[in-house]
């Protein structure tokens, strides 16, 4: 792999000429790839089983009670609290080859990437509340330069804390993140996404695209 796919986009040098955005569920991919991997996770009846678990919460965060934040947060602690790091990334790069890249890639999201490729004076990078373990694939796929997405935790113990290291990588911390892996000077040349939670990275590229 390129050496900015090994690691996350804070990795990356702290200031670039010009950076471009994309979003990836919904943006580059025809739906939303999440649950999808949750589902491939766990299993089909893992999966009904814990998403009938977070019945209430969810409700919740439909009435408004509740944050989208803290919904994925509860998402990751029923699903992946415990879980074998090792087993959980051998799982991350099987899914993006075998689940998103034969049918979740839209023809046209590829065409974009490949297109802010050739015009770029700086990075490409893909910005996504998805996890940033099965999106390093999915980068690497597409010739984007870099990955800045939610972030799991990892204990001492080899296994998954069941919490996000740091906060969901959506709405106004997209930009947050942006800024802390490129630089307070950063110009965001251009952004594109699909929904609510990328208007405020739109809001501050120069070119954004909903």
């Amino acid at each position: 792999l390129p050496a900015l796919l090994l690691a996350s986009a804070q990795a990356m040098p702290a200031a670039a000429p010009a950076v471009t955005a994309f979003d990836v569920d919904g943006t580059l991919t025809w739906t939303d790839t999440y649950l999808l991997f949750l589902r491939a996770w766990a299993g089909r009846a893992g999966f009904a089983a814990r998403m009938a678990a977070l019945g209430p919460v969810a409700a919740m965060e439909k009435a408004g009670l509740l944050s989208r934040d803290a919904l994925k947060a509860a998402s990751v602690r029923a699903f992946l609290a415990g879980a074998d790091a090792a087993l959980f990334a051998w799982r991350a790069d099987w899914f993006a080859p075998h689940v998103i890249a034969p049918g979740l890639l839209r023809p046209d999201g590829r065409a974009a990437v490949a297109a802010a490729k050739a015009r770029a004076a700086g990075p490409v990078v893909l910005v996504s509340a998805s996890l940033e373990d099965y999106l390093f694939p999915v980068a690497q796929a597409l010739g984007a330069d870099g990955v800045i997405a939610t972030r799991l935790e990892r204990g001492p113990d080899g296994r998954l804390t069941g919490a996000m290291a740091g906060r969901n990588c959506r709405a106004e911390e997209k930009v947050a993140r942006l800024h802390a892996a490129f630089g307070p000077q950063m110009r965001l040349i251009a952004a594109y996404g699909d929904t609510n939670g990328d208007r405020a990275m739109l809001a501050a590229a120069e070119t954004g695209a909903y």
